[in-house]
């Protein structure tokens, strides 16, 4: 009996990209190989195999203790397996030979545009969780392709190994072969093409922002392909007290190991709020970055044991004070001072610092010298 195609997609796609292993991408799934995985009318699913699926929730679950979000779900979402699906198109798109085609891009781009819309941004606290125990590990996703030359010739190999047959007699037969890794942000720099029509990246950027925490865990890449942003269901989730605490342990987490990668994780995040806090931020979602940064900063203190480089949130502290600051991010002002080993108030803010537009935005008073 043939694999159910929900089934396969679980076992080759979904489990290994929560688990941080090989995915296998092979070929394109369209609306229909996705209308047959789910039923979108009723949002359930069509088949699928008991283990298959126990395996699946149970990689992503894994992602997810660590972060401490809610994961006593039994079965994935289908909103979260169409996150993936469209995830798995855009990373068959990006092989060099299907990038080429512009008529393939036109036709792809129509089937992901209609599943994200599909998909749509999270509403509960749930689909953030889940959606990023899905995705989680596209932060360290990529893909290794391997040139090998040989006295007759040289051929290339494209995110799968050569044959055994091809290197063997290494000495004998003048094999060379030369490796290159390209991590997920070289994947996607390809995607983007000057016609709209036909361009895949700002769907690349739409999907991201469809899972949040995953958004986030990324937020130090460079500008290019994809900026770092302060999107609208980043901000949202910060509303939710477990989940802005998972956001403070992923952007403190394995990306930011060592103090050059954190230093470049938290330049990102603070730069992105002040530009944010320039540009229409609204009231609600600057008490929401105010919170997010404040707890980034004592959580770091708490682990370091001494003040760390955060200049926008440092200047947050000053501006409120400690009473103030504490209560924005929960926590009594004995612990906070304790945290970050201060006063009340150490000294005067410089005029016009980080976080005078940002708690000019949230309204909120400054406390006086």
């Amino acid at each position: 009996m043939a694999e159910r195609a929900l089934d396969r997609f679980l076992r080759t796609f979904v489990t290994p990209l929560a688990h941080g292993g090989k995915v296998e991408v092979d070929g394109l799934l369209g609306p229909g190989a996705l209308d047959e995985m789910i039923s979108r009318s009723g949002l359930s699913f069509s088949h699928v195999d008991g283990k298959v699926m126990s395996d699946a929730v149970s990689a992503v679950r894994a992602q997810l203790t660590p972060l401490g979000p809610a994961t006593d779900f039994v079965t994935l979402t289908p909103d979260a397996v169409a996150l993936g699906v469209a995830w798995y198109n855009l990373l068959a798109m990006t092989h060099p030979e299907v990038v080429k085609s512009d008529r393939l891009r036109r036709t792809t781009r129509t089937w992901i545009l209609g599943m994200l819309e599909w998909v749509g941004p999270p509403q509960t606290a749930a689909e953030v969780a889940m959606r990023h125990g899905l995705c989680a590990g596209l932060s360290t996703l990529g893909r290794v392709d391997t040139q090998v030359t040989f006295w007759a010739g040289s051929a290339q190999y494209i995110g799968i190994n050569p044959p055994n047959r091809l290197v063997a007699w290494k000495s004998l037969r003048n094999v060379q072969e030369v490796r290159t890794r390209h991590d997920l942000l070289d994947l996607l720099a390809p995607l983007a093409h000057p016609l709209p029509e036909c361009d895949l990246l700002p769907l690349a950027v739409h999907a991201l922002a469809l899972s949040p925490l995953t958004d986030l865990a990324l937020c130090d890449r460079l500008d290019q392909p994809v900026p770092f942003r302060w999107t609208s269901p980043m901000i949202s989730m910060l509303v939710d007290a477990p989940l802005r605490g998972a956001a403070v342990r992923i952007a403190l987490g394995p990306g930011a190991r060592g103090a050059e990668a954190l230093a470049k994780r938290i330049t990102r995040l603070e730069t992105a709020t002040v530009q944010a806090s320039y540009h229409g931020l609204t009231l609600a979602a600057a008490e929401m970055l105010i919170a997010f940064h404040l707890e980034l900063l004592v959580f770091e203190a708490l682990a370091r044991e001494s003040v760390p480089a955060m200049p926008l949130a440092v200047d947050l502290v000053l501006r409120l004070g400690v009473p103030r600051a504490s209560q924005m991010c929960g926590l009594s002002p004995e612990t906070f001072t304790r945290a970050l080993a201060i006063g009340e108030r150490t000294q005067p803010p410089a005029p016009g610092g980080p976080a005078s537009t940002l708690l000019a935005v949230a309204r909120i008073a400054e406390v006086s010298s």
